[in-house]
């Protein structure tokens, strides 16, 4: 079964007024739909990397530590994506000082 639903956000009176736009629209979107759940995947490794190489700069090699900080912090709803990514250029920037280095990181 398909659902013949698409959605779009913040559409402009332009496209809302052109049926021929959203009739190509609608066909970019089916030609990429078959890869949206290899897109999520790819998100979700990407972000389970980014909970490792976190837990290794503020747990080290201490497991339990590992545990809490995924239970409490990082499995929670309210710790994003985008927190994490915050959360790991701190601590670059903290590293960058700390070793008296100039270099900018662009996360």
């Amino acid at each position: 079964m398909e659902w013949e639903r698409w959605g779009f956000s913040h559409p402009t009176k332009e496209f809302l007024d052109n049926p021929e736009l959203q009739e190509k629209n609608l066909a970019k979107y089916k030609q990429f739909k078959k890869y949206r759940s290899e897109i999520i995947e790819a998100a979700l490794d990407i972000e389970n990397l980014l909970n490792v190489v976190l837990l290794h700069f503020l747990a080290g090699q201490d497991y339990q530590r590992h545990k809490l900080l995924r239970a409490f912090v990082f499995d929670a709803d309210f710790c994003t994506f985008m927190q994490k990514r915050k959360m790991l250029s701190q601590i670059f920037e903290i590293i960058a000082v700390q070793n008296n280095l100039k270099i900018k990181y662009c996360l």
